[in-house]
């Protein structure tokens, strides 16, 4: 299961950024942006692990209502299509998942926006 949530939280991280895709790298950014996200979700405490843990399982599954095949396999369109659905659920549970994992790539997202800045700075 642990493989199959990294698989959803790279999808997920993927769909969520997609806007912002022209301003990293797309092979450097994916898998890196993923790893922080994980790497944040390994730092919480353990009750909150399970919970987002079977909330990410759950979203992954989700995507056979949306498309018909488990989210990491959607194409692109329906991908993002389910992230807003979810956004703008009358379902505020919904709307929370996609607010932490948003919050999460936008830090990242960010982050290395600076430090590249940073790094042209002082060449």
């Amino acid at each position: 299961m642990k493989g199959y949530f990294y698989k959803v939280v790279f999808a997920l991280s993927q769909s969520i950024s997609s806007p912002m895709k022209e301003i990293i790298e797309e092979n450097h950014f994916s898998r890196e942006m993923t790893d922080f996200v994980v790497g944040q979700f390994h730092r919480m405490a353990g009750y909150l692990q399970l919970a987002l843990f079977i909330a990410t399982i759950f979203f992954g599954f989700y995507g056979i209502f949306i498309g018909g095949k488990l989210f990491q396999h959607l194409p692109e369109k329906l991908k993002v299509r389910q992230v807003k659905s979810w956004k703008h659920s009358k379902i505020s549970y919904f709307r929370d998942f996609i607010r932490f994992y948003e919050s999460l790539i936008y830090l990242w997202l960010f982050s290395e926006i600076e430090r590249k800045i940073r790094e042209n700075l002082y060449d």
